[in-house]
C-alpha cells in the first residue's frame, strides 16, 4: 500500500464485470425465513461486531482512535454515526498504533465514497477493509469527512483509554479533527468494529432493509470479494405480494434493463401471501460459485398484485457499491416498471444474499489487492498509472455505462492519452494472474 496524504482526490470502488452461469429455469418454493425481515448489519458465522456509543452528541470533520486485538481477527468493516444526511467520507488506516503526531503523514488511504443517506444511526461503511491483527497488535482508523460533512463522535476522558472492549478487541478513546487538521482530545468513537476470526470459515445472511418506494421491480449486481457460493438472494415485497420471477445474467444489469433476450429465468416462486412489507428469499435451484472479481447481475419482478420496495434514490455521484461485507458487494440498483419496462437509476437496493466463504478454512486471505496509482486526477490529456506488480498487467477503462473504452498491457508503469475521451468519470480495472485493483478517475 501506498501512503496518501490527506488531499487525495476522491476516489470510489465500482462493480466489474465477469462470467457466471445459473441452472435452467424450475419452480422453486421460497425458503422457511421468507418472510421475516432482518437487521442489516446481517449475521455472519463466527464474525461479530464490537458497539460502541450508538448516540452522539459532539461533531467535526474527523476522528482518529485505535483498534487492539485481544485475539487473532480480521476487521472487515466500520459503521460510523454521522451528523449530516450526506457526506463526502475517507477512511484511512495505520498499522501500529496513532500516538497523537502530524496526521498527515503517517495515513493510508483504503478508499473515499458518498454516502447519501446517512441514518440517525450508525451507517455502515461501504468500503472493505479486511486487514488482519495478531493478538495484542493495534490498528489506527482515521474518518475524514471533506468539505462541509462531518462525523458524530462522543466526549472520553483520555487519549487511548478503552472506550469499549469484549474477549476479542478493544476499542479506545480518541481525538477529534478540524478541517484544518487540528486535533481536539479527548474523542470516542461512535458505531462498530466489524470482525471476524482469522482462519474462520465465513457464512454471511445478510438483510438490507432500508425502503421508500415501489416498483414492478428491482435489479442489482452482486460482486464477490472472496470465492464464495450463494445459496440464496432475496428482496424487499410489499403487502399483497404472493408470486416472484427470478431473472440473472452474467457480469452486470446496466446496459441490459430493456433487453429480455440478455436474461434467463432461475426461477419463479410462489408463497402465501406477504401480510406486511418483508424480504422474500429465494432458494437458488442450484447454489451459485462466484470467484472473487466476478459479478452477477439479478432482477426480482412481481407477477400479479403487489410491488417490491427499494430507497427512491441516489445522490450522485453513486456511491460504489451500495453495501460491502467480507464476502461481496452491492451495486447500485435500478427500478424497472413492467416487464423489463421503463427502469430509474440509481436506487438502493433492499433484500438480502445468503453466501459462504468457498476455500479452505486457512485461505481467507489468499487474495491480491494490486496497488494501482494514477496522476493527475482529474486529468485533461495524459494520465500516469503505475503499480507494484512487475508482471504483465492487463487496464481497462470502462465508461460509466459498463462499456470498455480503452485497454492496454504493461508492466511497471504506462501513460494513457485520455485527450480524446469525452469528459466524464471513469474506472480503471487493473488485472492479472496475481490480483486485481480499481481506480476512478475524472476526465476534464
Amino acid at each position: 500500500m501506498t501512503m496518501k496524504k490527506l488531499s487525495s482526490l476522491l476516489l470510489f470502488l465500482m462493480l466489474l464485470c465477469a462470467t457466471v452461469g445459473f441452472a435452467q429455469e424450475s419452480e422453486v418454493p421460497v425458503s422457511s425465513a421468507s418472510a421475516s425481515a432482518q437487521s442489516a448489519a446481517g449475521r455472519a458465522t463466527g464474525c461479530q461486531q464490537l458497539k460502541t456509543n450508538q448516540s452522539s452528541s459532539l461533531n467535526n470533520n474527523g476522528l482518529v482512535f485505535n483498534v487492539v486485538a485481544r485475539q487473532n481477527i480480521v476487521i472487515t468493516s466500520l459503521d460510523n454515526l454521522f451528523s449530516q444526511d450526506s457526506i463526502w467520507v475517507h477512511l484511512y488506516y495505520k498499522n501500529g498504533a496513532y500516538d497523537g503526531g502530524d496526521l498527515q503523514l503517517i495515513w493510508t488511504e483504503l478508499d473515499s465514497v458518498f454516502i447519501a443517506h446517512a441514518d440517525t444511526t450508525p451507517t455502515r461503511l461501504p468500503i472493505l477493509i479486511n486487514k488482519p491483527l495478531a493478538t495484542a497488535d493495534t490498528m489506527a482508523f482515521f474518518i475524514y469527512c471533506s468539505y462541509t460533512s462531518s462525523t458524530g463522535y462522543a466526549g472520553g476522558t483520555a487519549f487511548n483509554n478503552v472506550s469499549v472492549q469484549n474477549t476479542q478487541i478493544k476499542i479506545l478513546e480518541g481525538i477529534g479533527v478540524s478541517q484544518s487538521l487540528n486535533k481536539i482530545p479527548t474523542r470516542t468513537f461512535c458505531g462498530n468494529v466489524n470482525y471476524c476470526p482469522q482462519g474462520q470459515a465465513l457464512c454471511a445472511e445478510d438483510r438490507y432493509t432500508d425502503n421508500a418506494t415501489t416498483n414492478n421491480g428491482v435489479m442489482t449486481d452482486i460482486k464477490a470479494n472472496k470465492n464464495i457460493t450463494v445459496s440464496s438472494v432475496g428482496v424487499m415485497a410489499r403487502t399483497g405480494v404472493n408470486s416472484l420471477i427470478l431473472y440473472s445474467r452474467p457480469k452486470t444489469h446496466l446496459g441490459f434493463e430493456a433487453d429480455s433476450m440478455a436474461w434467463s429465468k432461475v426461477a419463479t416462486v410462489a408463497f402465501p401471501t406477504v401480510q406486511n412489507d418483508s424480504i422474500v428469499m429465494i432458494n437458488l435451484p442450484s447454489p451459485l460459485n462466484l470467484d472473487s472479481g466476478n459479478s452477477v447481475g439479478f432482477y426480482f419482478k412481481v407477477v400479479g398484485p403487489g410491488s417490491v420496495k427499494y430507497v427512491s434514490a441516489l445522490a450522485k455521484p453513486v456511491t460504489f457499491p451500495s453495501y460491502a461485507t467480507e464476502l461481496y458487494q452491492i451495486a447500485p440498483a435500478t427500478g424497472v416498471a413492467g416487464s423489463f419496462g421503463t427502469n430509474s437509476y440509481p436506487r438502493t437496493f433492499s433484500g438480502g444474499v445468503d453466501a459462504c466463504l468457498r476455500s479452505a478454512p486457512n485461505a481467507i486471505h489468499e487474495t491480491k489487492s494490486l496497488e494501482l496509482r494514477l496522476y493527475p486526477n482529474p486529468a485533461n490529456d495524459i494520465l500516469n498509472i503505475t503499480t507494484d506488480d512487475y508482471e504483465t498487467v492487463t487496464l481497462d477503462v470502462i465508461d460509466m455505462q459498463g462499456r470498455v473504452v480503452m485497454a492496454t498491457t504493461f508492466q511497471g508503469a504506462t501513460t494513457l492519452d485520455v485527450a480524446q475521451l469525452p469528459a466524464a468519470v471513469y474506472q480503471l480495472y487493473l488485472h492479472n494472474a496475481n490480483g486485481s485493483a480499481v481506480k476512478r478517475f475524472v476526465k476534464n
